[in-house]
């Protein structure tokens, strides 16, 4: 199973060890695409890639991808567009929303019933949801 993760990178939030933890699970679980991107973020020439490369690139991934996971607990327009594409190639979408947060969570990815969302309240709790849902596949 080819997964591709995203979530928000850019603001003032580290939230490094939970993704490191999260990546490290899907890895377990299937091939993730998505593994580190944000450090490859430059050419083979080295040149770093601009924001076009770096938009294909993640489309592209996304394309190949048979599960698409976002982590939605924080609000992020990048991520909205990249869960409004793999909706828009009828992927597998899985939204993931820490509820201790005290970002409000948008009603759209809340009702939308073509996402399966889980709410979680510690990453244990996520990890037994998510492998629930990874055996239903």
């Amino acid at each position: 199973m080819k997964m591709f993760f995203t979530y928000k990178s850019k603001g003032s939030i580290d939230t490094s060890d939970k993704l490191e933890k999260i990546n490290n699970f899907l890895e377990k679980k299937g091939e993730l695409l998505s593994k580190d991107l944000r450090l490859k973020n430059f050419k083979p020439s080295g040149e770093k890639m601009n924001d076009k490369d770096i938009l294909d690139r993640s489309l592209n991934l996304i394309k190949e991808c048979d599960v698409f996971i976002a982590d939605v607990s924080f609000p992020s327009l990048g991520v909205g567009y990249q869960i409004n594409f793999a909706k828009n190639l009828n992927k597998k979408i899985i939204c993931l929303y820490e509820v201790q947060v005290k970002q409000e969570l948008s009603p759209i990815i809340n009702r939308d019933n073509y996402i399966h969302l889980i709410k979680y309240k510690d990453l244990e709790e996520m990890f037994i949801q998510l492998e629930l849902y990874f055996k239903r596949l």
